[in-house]
């Protein structure tokens, strides 16, 4: 019988397309399983005896260790196991010892796991090592799953039951999970970038909980920028860095930007672990991924910043994205820039709702030769599989894409440097205009416009020529609801 994937809150729909629950299981799996759960090996479909909010993996063993023994061996079980993923910010406990996890076999021979998916909400849990004065150690959500699965294994092979004391089944289980500490603990710093420093757990204590003292940040969601990782090979390469700089300096620091942040995140974690299995797989994906969508996109990041704090628009600006330009070698072939330029324009109407294209069903195959236009189809299509609104990610990414390349286009075609900066300056301007939480400012009071728009002033939009065009922008947005005068607030905070 099956190993099952459940989820709370969104069914997994005939196509196979996973919930964020279960997604959120498939990661820890795939840690648990040294990263073999890729998409030439394993495969979630609908579970129909169960109904329409079960999935069954499927897994073909590729590696030896005591991790994928334990998925496979509970993937071939007589037993039917369930596995449910819990965020405990809406939970007080899950049961067992540490509150965080929990199995139980009914009297069908049914095993269920309940576990937390989330790290206590990201603040992080914590067991106890074998020091004559117990130290908390770090307790990430996939060791809470091997050690419930290690309590699967063991009610599926007769070494405990229902009525084996529960000291005992958790010694038998926490020796299980301290090899999966040991082995593990190499991928789980490759995926996550987080310490690898995985102690050992004392057998014999078996409590915990969470809010660990000074302990680092076990937030699944906010652990890689998956993509970008994959594309460079480490999530410690200065071009990530510089994306989480961007996010942590920028983006998270005002309340509007959080907001955003946080929905296009819930895109985002969707479809880019998949798409970054993926790329571990095939070097030839991973290089044009960088090169047509990574690389890119971070060279307009550093445009957008320039945008944004200078207030300079002539032969400076012009020379600065040219540079931006040539050094990510976009400005040299002439067809390849068309070629990118027309799938990301079918990518757009895709996204954006004007074209539709077939459910795709799950897993869904990377391109066999990984040319450009297939790569963005590929994206296209795991972002239509993934997601539902799509607005977050149309705009964060295939957007930007577009006026980056369209610059290289015109660039290639042989335009200035100061008509190629004067066509990115309207490209970002227009861009700006469809910001979907726009609409999110026209929820805050006028003292509270204030305080956001003074923020962002001081962030990012330091120069007076970005903010007047956001103030246009807001005060068509606003106007027609609010309860103040829009242009005296506006005008207040500096921003027309």
């Amino acid at each position: 019988m099956p190993l099952i994937l459940a989820s709370g809150s969104l069914a997994l729909e005939s196509g196979g397309v996973l919930s964020s629950d279960q997604f959120a299981i498939l990661r820890d799996l795939n840690i648990i399983a040294l990263n073999s759960l890729g998409t030439q090996t394993s495969a979630v479909e609908p579970f129909e005896q169960l109904g329409p909010d079960f999935g069954q993996l499927f897994y073909s063993q590729t590696l030896s260790g005591i991790g994928p023994n334990l998925i496979s061996s509970l993937v071939k079980a007589i037993n039917v196991v369930i596995i449910y993923g819990v965020d405990t910010a809406s939970t007080v406990s899950l049961g067992g010892p540490t509150g965080l996890g929990d199995t139980n076999m009914d009297s069908s021979g049914t095993i269920t796991i309940q576990y937390d998916t989330s790290a206590c909400a990201g603040r992080g849990s914590f067991v106890f090592d074998a020091a004559s004065s117990p130290n908390k150690i770090l307790n990430p959500p996939f060791i809470i799953l091997a050690h419930e699965l290690a309590h699967a294994l063991h009610l599926v092979n007769g070494t405990i039951n229902q009525n084996t004391p529960g000291a005992v089944a958790e010694s038998l289980a926490i020796g299980i999970e301290n090899q999966i500490r040991s082995e593990a603990s190499a991928v789980y710093q490759k995926m996550t970038g987080q310490s690898a420093n995985l102690a050992q757990r004392d057998p014999n204590n078996h409590g915990g909980g969470c809010n660990p003292p000074g302990g680092p940040s076990q937030n699944p969601n906010n652990l890689n920028c998956f993509i970008a990782t994959a594309a460079y090979g480490s999530p410690y390469g200065h071009q990530v860095q510089a994306l989480r700089h961007f996010r942590d300096a920028y983006l998270r620091e005002t309340i509007i930007g959080n907001l955003f942040f946080e929905r296009f995140h819930s895109e985002y974690y969707r479809y880019s672990p998949i798409v970054a299995w993926a790329m571990e797989e095939s070097v030839e994906l991973a290089t044009t991924i960088r090169t047509v969508l990574v690389d890119p996109f971070f060279g307009f990041l550093r445009v957008l910043e320039w945008y944004c704090v200078n207030n300079e628009r002539g032969d400076e600006f012009a020379r600065y994205v040219n540079e931006v330009l040539y050094h990510a070698n976009m400005c040299t072939d002439g067809q390849f820039p068309i070629e990118v330029i027309r799938a990301l324009k079918r990518a757009k109407a895709v996204l954006g709702g004007c074209e539709t294209v077939p459910r795709a069903g799950w897993p869904i195959r990377p391109p066999v030769v990984a040319d450009p236009a297939s790569v963005i189809d590929y994206l296209c299509r795991v972002i239509t599989a993934r997601t539902e609104d799509r607005r977050f990610s149309l705009w964060v990414l295939v957007e930007p894409l577009l006026l980056q390349w369209s610059a290289a286009g015109s660039c290639v075609r042989g335009a200035s440097r100061q008509d190629v900066a004067a066509g990115y300056c309207q490209g970002i301007v227009s861009w700006l205009s469809l910001l979907p939480s726009l609409a999110s400012f026209a929820t805050l009071p006028a003292t509270g416009l204030i305080h956001e728009l003074s923020c962002l002033k001081q962030i990012i939009f330091r120069s007076e020529d970005s903010r007047h065009q956001l103030g246009q922008f807001l005060l068509q947005e606003l106007s027609v609801d609010a309860s103040y005068d829009v242009a005296q607030v506006l005008a207040q905070a500096g921003y027309l």
